[in-house]
């Protein structure tokens, strides 16, 4: 058998076509069946096949377009993609010098903190408990789920340790952050600085969070540029 990769479009078209021809042989279903519930698969295709000769024939065929369609994304490249977005911030050059600094030469005396948060998670659970595990049989769990509204989850991440901080809240209003950080507050020892590394979104803004950081002098923001 040809690789998949040797075929050429030709080799293909002749594929298709006689599993087509090869198809158009099998029985119809029954008339009390309705056509838009019936779909044909390739066990019944041989079923209804006459001679033993065309069910090899199809079995071949079958195995060698699905070798074909399994390496096409590969040879094509199909399932890749990528995405850019270009900065419209005036001060780009600066706010990158003074992120990468931060992690580069982060200051002896500061906890490096990473803040950003994820809104809108979907709250689910499944309506039955999941059936562990055994030997010989994988877990198993219902389809369909529970809806319980949505989450926001805030976190902070320690650069230099790895250990992250978060909380997860039931809305996304700016009285939220500022509970947010009011928990980082407490759990960072007193005699450190705090170095926030936030992006521009707008709850990390408004006045009552402005307001609070004001008071206490600890505390310095970076923000990372627009769009980056």
């Amino acid at each position: 058998m040809a690789s998949a990769l040797s075929l050429t479009d030709r080799d293909m078209r002749q594929i298709l076509t006689q599993s087509k021809e090869i198809a158009r042989k099998a029985e119809h279903p029954s008339a009390n069946r309705s056509a838009a519930h019936w779909m044909p698969t390739a066990n019944s295709f041989l079923a209804h096949l006459r001679y033993p000769g065309e069910r090899q024939l199809l079995r071949d065929h079958l195995v060698r377009a699905s070798a074909i369609i399994s390496r096409l994304p590969a040879r094509i490249g199909v399932h890749r993609a990528e995405v850019f977005q270009l900065s419209s911030d005036p001060l780009l050059i600066d706010k990158v010098r003074d992120i990468v600094g931060l992690y580069l030469d982060s200051p002896h005396e500061a906890l490096v903190l990473c803040v950003d948060e994820e809104s809108q998670i979907q709250a689910l659970s499944l309506t039955q408990p999941v059936l562990p595990m055994r030997v010989g049989k994988l877990d198993r769990r219902t389809h369909d789920y529970k809806r319980h509204g949505v989450a926001s989850l805030f976190a902070a991440l320690d650069i230099a340790t790895g250990h992250v901080l978060g909380k997860c809240y039931r809305r996304h209003r700016s009285i939220e952050p500022l509970d947010f950080l009011k928990k980082i507050d407490a759990a960072v020892p007193s005699d450190l600085d705090v170095r926030l590394e936030l992006d521009n979104y707008g709850t990390h803004k408004p006045a009552l969070i402005r307001r609070w950081l004001q008071k206490r002098t600890r505390y310095q923001l970076h923000f990372t540029p627009t769009h980056a």
